[in-house]
């Protein structure tokens, strides 16, 4: 069973806006164990209603950040592969040819460096 963050009422309106923080003062009780810093835990409105799927962080006023407000949505090493993929994407698109700087990101489990690297531009 996932660890799921309660929130106190009317506090599930700035994720129903798709905010993606949740402050310390707005959640109501955890469920499911005690999560560690970093674990994935699942958010749920006052009612119940699963809202989001976050990041915890027991020692910051922000206790979690939204990885996605989608329920289907697994947080994987898939999941994070499609995020940088979409951001060179948008990259790309933005800057054309306007490249001066290369930020090289290691592929997981590439021994060779400098032949195996995803590439993102630099503003």
């Amino acid at each position: 069973m996932a660890i799921r963050i309660k929130l106190k009422p009317k506090r599930e309106r700035s994720l129903e806006r798709r905010h993606p923080w949740v402050f310390s003062n707005g959640i109501h009780n955890v469920n499911g164990g005690k999560p560690q810093a970093g674990d994935t835990v699942e958010v749920v409105g006052h009612d119940g209603r699963w809202l989001a799927r976050g990041a915890w962080s027991p020692e910051s006023q922000i206790q979690v950040r939204v990885w996605t407000f989608d329920k289907e949505e697994t947080i994987d090493a898939e999941f994070f592969a499609r995020r940088i993929q979409r951001a060179q994407a948008r990259r790309v698109d933005v800057l054309m040819f306007r490249v001066n700087a290369v930020r090289s990101i290691p592929k997981s489990g590439c021994r060779r460096r400098t032949r195996c690297q995803a590439r993102s531009a630099i503003c």
